[in-house]
């Protein structure tokens, strides 16, 4: 069921602690398909055969890439909290070791990167706003529609200032982590 609001209705945003308490109480469950986006639960669409397997392939190249060293972590659908009103759970991250903790998911990250199909929309919008107001310096899409990647950098108030998408048979190079290019031919090569 969707949210409609009347003309002039305000609603109350949510935070990031209002969101943790819900899951505290039970309101919600952890494993619950959604996220905090701007102080909106927001449902997390399910995953297709395409997503699954390009999110699997791109898992690999990630934890693979990374330089051998306790320096960097890549989260796998972990959130990040962006106080007061966001808590997305990326496809990927890669952080900090250190900001990855026991009590307190990180702030901030190197690279954040969807996988997006259905959730294209959210993705380009939302999430980049979130984002790039959170100073993720880079910001992949994965566009399994139209099978490129949309890199994203220069993160300010207003979103990403630059936008690069990058298509098969050309690579992808990550500017803000030491990882190979990524070959889109490979990891497209499935397509249908």
């Amino acid at each position: 069921m969707a949210l409609t609001t009347e003309p002039g209705e305000r609603l109350h945003p949510l935070t990031v602690d209002d969101y943790h308490r819900m899951v505290e109480v039970g309101i919600l469950m952890e494993d619950d398909p959604v996220e905090l986006l701007e102080g909106a639960l927001v449902e997390v669409a399910p995953e297709g055969p395409a997503h699954a397997t390009v999110f699997a392939d791109l898992n690999r190249y990630l934890v693979m890439g990374l330089p051998d060293e306790d320096a960097l972590l890549v989260r796998v659908g972990s959130p990040l909290t962006f106080r007061p009103h966001s808590e997305p759970q990326p496809d990927f991250s890669i952080v900090d070791r250190a900001a990855s903790t026991f009590t307190e998911h990180p702030v901030g990250a190197h690279l954040v990167v969807e996988v997006s199909y259905s959730s294209r929309r959210i993705d380009r919008g939302r999430k980049a706003r979130i984002y790039a107001r959170a100073g993720i310096r880079e910001y992949w899409i994965l566009d399994l529609v139209d099978w490129a990647v949309e890199v994203r950098t220069d993160p300010g108030e207003d979103g990403y200032a630059t936008t690069r998408v990058v298509r098969a048979p050309e690579q992808v190079i990550c500017g803000t982590v030491d990882l190979p290019p990524l070959d889109l031919a490979a990891l497209f090569s499935d397509q249908r």
